[in-house]
């Protein structure tokens, strides 16, 4: 099978914040946008140096290189699928900030689920009829809704629902398709649990990341900033750096991804009949909340508030993102009735509370305190969620670990989906502005006084970024499991790939 490798020489090592402030386009209310799927998208960006043409090469290349008809072709064992990761794509992927391993045993499940994709959707444990919960269960993460979607012939269905102890071990996972709870003492726990893991996969690749990250939040930003706000504003520069190229990425996402002859229809096995539901419904289930208005709508004990790294490292670094947002607002909107005054965020406002193709987004009023909620969870999803939702490449260099499709029988993705997973891995790994770099150039065409402010704006949230990252380097070295999706020395300033 041919493969299309992907090589970080056509990118710099770093782009210096200059190259961020440049190619600023005027803002246009009529600029025309491609609608997929209800969601409008723009052709490309402030940007405009023909980046979207550069990823589409690759993504193309990629595509065209892989056979339109699902194939059979297995590996022999994990090794072989390891091997070919490290030969083919460890340029691209580079070294893992977090090792994982063993995929197979229950503690790799249960390190799955407490300290990495998992703690997003870890709830309390319930008991619905017709399933069979482990009496000792009090923690659950369920992907059994997935169960509902058809796959294509030769595929296992998704859905199931993995159990947890007040100790973190796994207890069981139920397997939706066989409808039989899976100890880990069963022969088929390693089979239950990767069609759990592929779920978990699944789940979050075409609904955080892909819809609510990309197409939601990150996209909208884009849209109602550059429709509304003219190339100095001092919103639209606080949020050039989290929108950066991220209408090219997003509009290739849109065309690239989500048809039934994309390259992440064929990542995963549900069936061409199901697959633009999935997607639509995918958007439809966004809400608009903060992180720990999420955290108290799982129904966890407040105590795991600061045990759960997602949630101990995530929430601080929400309220340092809106201590961040609320200083820059008062420095050019002392009051509401400053903020009411101004007609181009009035005009953003009512742009992006229609991002959602079918609702409102629900922004409320436009006040100073609903603009820092606004700009608080927007930052955060298009770093940290963004991070969290689509930061693969620690994991994905085994074929077991969250296979996008599993063939029947199989506890590990085949070889053309591996292949796949890798290639779209690979594009995500570019290298791309960091959160913590230095954004102060953006705003050199304020006047002296105001520039001192914003400069020292900049400068404290920066000092708060770093004393985070020190904090989260400091409890990785007692966790159980290092967990890096929250550590801003980490993330990239956008969702820009």
């Amino acid at each position: 099978m041919a493969l299309a490798l992907i090589s970080h020489s056509r990118q710099p090592a770093k782009y210096p914040s200059s190259t961020v402030a440049k190619h600023i386009r005027p803002k246009d209310p009529e600029r025309p946008t491609l609608g997929v799927l209800g969601v409008k998208f723009f052709r490309d960006g402030d940007e405009g140096f023909g980046f979207l043409e550069y990823l589409q090469y690759d993504v193309t290349m990629i595509i065209n290189k892989m056979p339109r008809e699902d194939k059979p072709a297995v590996f022999i064992n994990a090794a072989e699928g390891r091997n070919m990761c490290a030969a083919l794509f460890q340029n691209a992927l580079g070294n893992p900030a977090v090792y994982w391993d063993d995929w197979h045993s229950p503690a790799t499940l249960s390190r799955l689920v407490f300290y990495g994709q998992g703690q997003y959707y870890l709830g309390v444990v319930k008991r619905p009829i017709g399933i069979t919960v482990p009496a000792e269960a009090v923690f659950e993460v369920s992907m059994a809704s997935l169960f509902n979607y058809t796959v294509r012939p030769g595929f296992e269905r998704y859905g199931a629902i993995a159990y947890f102890d007040g100790s973190q071990e796994c207890v069981g996972v139920w397997w939706c398709s066989a409808g039989r709870l899976i100890p880990p003492e069963d022969p088929d726990f390693s089979h239950a649990s990767a069609i759990f893991r592929a779920s978990l996969g699944a789940r979050a690749t075409l609904r955080e990341h892909l819809t609510h990250s990309h197409w939601i939040v990150a996209n909208g930003l884009v849209l109602a900033s550059e429709r509304h706000l003219n190339h100095r504003h001092p919103l639209r520069c606080f949020l050039r750096p989290h929108t950066y190229h991220c209408a090219d990425i997003n509009l290739l996402s849109a065309v690239s991804l989500a048809g039934t002859d994309s390259l992440t229809f064929r990542l995963f096995g549900f069936h061409e009949d199901v697959w633009l539901d999935l997607v639509t419904n995918s958007i439809n289930s966004f809400r608009y909340e903060t992180l720990e208005e999420h955290f108290y709508g799982t129904g966890l004990p407040e105590t795991l508030m600061s045990v759960v790294p997602f949630y101990q490292d995530g929430l601080e670094l929400w309220h340092v993102f809106r201590r961040y947002c609320e200083n820059y607002i008062n420095i050019f909107y002392p009051t509401d009735v400053d903020l009411f005054h101004d007609l181009e965020v009035r005009q953003y406002w009512a742009d992006f509370s229609l991002q959602l193709p079918e609702r409102d987004m629900g922004l409320g009023a436009l006040n100073k305190t609903n603009l820092i909620k606004h700009l608080t969870f927007s930052l955060w999803w298009v770093t940290a969620g963004h991070e969290f939702s689509g930061g693969i490449a620690d994991f994905e260099r085994d074929p077991s670990a969250t296979p996008g499709k599993l063939r029947v029988g199989q506890d590990m993705a085949d070889v053309q989906t591996y292949a796949l997973t890798l290639a779209l891995t690979s594009l995500t790994s570019l290298n791309m502005p960091k959160l913590m770099d230095d954004w102060t150039v953006l705003h050199g065409h304020l006047d002296h006084d105001l520039y001192i402010r914003v400069k020292a704006c900049l400068g404290a949230f920066q000092s708060e970024l770093k004393e985070l990252s020190e904090a989260i380097d400091a409890r990785n070295t007692v966790r159980l499991q290092r967990f890096e999706s929250m550590n801003p020395s980490r993330l990239d300033s956008s969702a820009s790939m």
